[in-house]
């Protein structure tokens, strides 16, 4: 084990993939933050509008946000990773949100969150980098060139999807659905999961049963299959493929987005060489000259070479190549000096202003910058301001261009050397948090139905070991993210039996429908993400307690009449039902088309004006004593 962690320590692999992962899981997050930001009222209040949240949730969430956008520039990182942490932490793990407990992003975005804490994942594409350029160009630095990071936070990322796809792959070999090939094919043919219509696709059985033992193999082997080199690009092509399938399909795109978001730190830097190789210019369209004795002049250098992803401009110091260039020999030694001059493929020459928007325009994804740089009214303001930086700019050897310096540096610094070995603390803590995780992936394990179904049975044993693992969970869960991943299972939907429908009906007016359902029967923008986890499963499940339904619904039916201004005391939300068949392990060509053509019938009305909503159900089968338990 020490042998093995030395070498996870020693070994140096490229930034890129850390880096790709901090942007990834930054925009994911933003998604995820502004969802939460747009339905705070109805997340995080006891009843929407009227019994505030104890926590200023919209403040907490903007803070939140700014973190993450300091993260996704790679700006003061290590502190937006901490801030992002607590937040997390604080919403997401000790409930200052106060629902979606088996919402299984927030274990991701917990695991991720702490793993962040520790991953150099600045060391490229971001603010930090730039701006160390920056200061070694200023101080005649010479740049070190590709940034390499440790292996082993390439490994924390791979063991945090490579645990989950086999915990979760656990839960599958104990589930007659999964192990039927059915475990694709069962929830998406169920309207209360569906977000678009691909009965085309699942009414084809000689599909659907490969494709459901193809995810279970999938699943099973990524954690064992992934370390054979050859191997890696495959297997997160065909993962890539199934999480797009089940954001095209489900309403929860905020799962498989975060899992390609760690995909990306996954993707070895090689193959994003080779890619980068089809878009990076061949040959060089711009040509510009600096005054290499002008500090600011080489700190814009560094920052804007770093930017020029495709290659295509070069920078060369005037003082030692503007002789060579034909187009530059009219122009006296004095101008080249007090502006900065660029000649491109055409051999046409650009100045001043001009050839920042001709580096802008070259690099291809600044183009836009460089467009408007060159338009009125940016343009004549932007001259005046590029006017008053030349004249005062600082120049190194005194005043042979008629500029003076206004401050003359130091002598120049010396280049650290680099940094290579494990810090003093680095393998002792990669070892506890290694250990760590191992010992809480087998502690947990017993959570899940796996050893119930094959090895204990229903006994004493099993609920001792359920009971632990459960306990066990309880106390990392809000720090770390890590536990059960029965994600889809028979148990969610086997006795599901209804779909619920909220509707607003008034004399003399159309009805309206509360958005969880769209018109056409699939999930609405309620019932999306945490909202479809909030709706779904937490409002009107079958099973649950009855005053849990009537506490959701009302909530609900209050954050959508008081946002949208809907006068509930001039008529009656009605509670419909139509009822699904839920057979998880029989295929059925074209259910859901059956599912969602079923009539929906009045079981309940909801009546009253917002803080003082009653539910009442109708007392027909489908109602409170059929569908719903009896009140906690």
């Amino acid at each position: 084990m020490n042998r093995w962690l030395a070498r996870l320590l020693d070994t140096r692999v490229p930034a890129l993939p850390l880096a790709l992962f901090r942007i990834g899981f930054s925009v994911v997050m933003i998604i995820e933050i502004e969802q939460m930001y747009r339905f705070r009222r109805l997340l995080f209040d006891p009843m929407p509008y009227v019994i505030e949240s104890t926590i200023p949730s919209g403040p907490l969430l903007l803070i939140w946000l700014a973190a993450v956008l300091f993260l996704l520039a790679g700006y003061r990182t290590r502190l937006a990773a901490v801030v992002h942490y607590v937040m997390a932490v604080i919403v997401l793990g000790f409930g200052a949100l106060p629902h979606g407990e088996d919402w299984q992003g927030d274990s991701l975005i917990l695991t991720l969150s702490l793993l962040l804490l520790f991953m150099p994942s600045d060391r490229v594409l971001s603010v930090e980098r730039l701006m160390e350029r920056r200061r070694r160009a200023r101080e005649k630095v010479k740049d070190p060139g590709p940034v390499d990071v440790r292996l082993i936070h390439t490994v924390f990322l791979y063991l945090t999807i490579g645990l989950m796809y086999l915990d979760s792959a656990f839960f599958k070999l104990s589930s007659p659905m999964y192990l039927s090939g059915l475990g694709v094919w069962a929830p998406s043919t169920l309207p209360i999961n569906a977000y678009h219509n691909v009965s085309w696709l699942m009414s084809q059985e000689w599909l659907v049963r490969p494709l459901g033992y193809a995810l279970l193999a999938f699943e099973s082997l990524f954690l064992f299959l992934y370390p054979v080199r050859r191997l890696r690009l495959p297997l997160l092509a065909v993962g890539a493929l199934f999480h797009l399938g089940v954001m095209f399909v489900f309403p929860i795109p905020v799962i498989s987005l975060l899992v390609l978001a760690l995909y990306l730190g996954l993707v070895p830097a090689g193959a994003y060489e080779r890619f980068t190789r089809l878009w990076r210019a061949r040959a060089v369209s711009l040509t510009v000259y600096y005054d290499r004795l002008c500090p600011l002049c080489r700190q814009t250098v560094a920052v804007l070479d770093a930017l020029d992803l495709r290659g295509a401009v070069a920078w060369k110091p005037l003082q030692d190549h503007a002789a060579e260039e034909p187009q530059l020999a009219a122009i006296p030694e004095e101008e080249l000096l007090h502006d900065i001059y660029a000649v491109d493929r055409q051999g046409r020459i650009h100045k001043g202003v001009d050839t920042y928007a001709a580096v802008l325009r070259t690099s291809g994804w600044l183009a836009p910058l460089g467009w408007l740089l060159g338009v009125w009214p940016v343009h004549p303001v932007a001259q005046r301001i590029y006017g008053a930086v030349a004249e005062k700019r600082a120049r190194e050897g005194g005043c042979r261009d008629g500029v003076c310096s206004l401050a003359r540096p130091g002598a120049p610094a010396a280049e650290p050397a680099p940094h290579r070995g494990p810090g003093r603390l680095a393998r002792p803590a990669a070892g506890v948090l290694l250990t760590a995780w191992l010992l809480s992936f087998v502690l947990i394990v017993p959570a899940g139905p796996l050893l119930r179904t094959y090895v204990t049975g229903d006994g004493a044993l099993a609920n001792r070991l359920e009971n632990t693992a459960e306990y066990y969970k309880s106390r990392v869960y809000p720090w770390t993210g890590w536990t059960s991943h029965g994600v889809f299972m028979d148990e969610h939907f086997v006795n599901y039996r209804v779909q619920t429908m909220l509707v607003f009906e008034r004399e003399g007016r159309e009805p309206l429908r509360l958005p969880t359902i769209r018109p056409d029967g699939y999930t609405g923008s309620y019932n999306s993400g945490r909202l479809w986890e909030l709706w779904t499963f937490e409002t009107v499940k079958p099973e649950l307690p009855l005053d849990q339904v009537e506490r959701n619904m009302s909530r609900f039916v209050t954050y959508w009449a008081v946002r949208n201004g809907i006068p509930l005391e001039e008529g009656r939300i009605l509670i419909l039902q139509r009822p699904m068949d839920v057979t998880l392990d029989r295929f059925r060509r074209d259910r859901l088309a059956d599912n969602l053509s079923q009539p929906w019938k009045e079981v309940g009305a909801i009546t009253g004006s917002p803080g003082q909503l009653k539910v009442s159900f109708t007392g027909e089968p489908g109602n409170q004593s059929g569908l719903y338990g009896p009140r906690s």
